[in-house]
């Protein structure tokens, strides 16, 4: 999808990193979204999202919000899943691209 969006970033205690000295910021853009899901084997699945959100004021300024995740079910009662989540916000001080992995076990029981 594409479209018109709002962000807005809300904080008490780190003003100074994300919103510029100011507790919140507001900014007005162009966002685009785009999302994919593919079985690629009988029991596995890739999820897929890549966002984009560029400011109207610096448009040069684009923040990328890239989240994977593969769930497997091994069998009846287990589940597996990791998750990568990659973002890259040039308008936060850090400017730095941040990562996040995920690696989770999941157990499953029906009782009625």
């Amino acid at each position: 999808r594409l479209g018109l969006a709002m962000r807005e970033i809300v904080t008490s205690q780190f003003s100074a990193l994300y919103a510029g000295g100011e507790k919140t910021k507001v900014w007005g853009g162009a966002e685009s979204v785009t999302d994919v899901a593919w079985n690629f084997a009988e029991n596995m699945l890739l999820t897929s999202q890549l966002a984009l959100f560029m400011p109207f004021k610096t448009p040069d300024e684009v923040v990328v919000r890239f989240d994977n995740t593969i769930a497997a079910k091994v069998n009846q009662y287990v589940s597996v899943s990791f998750n990568v989540q990659l973002i890259n916000d040039v308008t936060s001080a850090t400017r730095r691209t941040q990562v996040k992995e995920v690696l989770a076990l999941g157990l499953s029981y029906q009782f009625i």
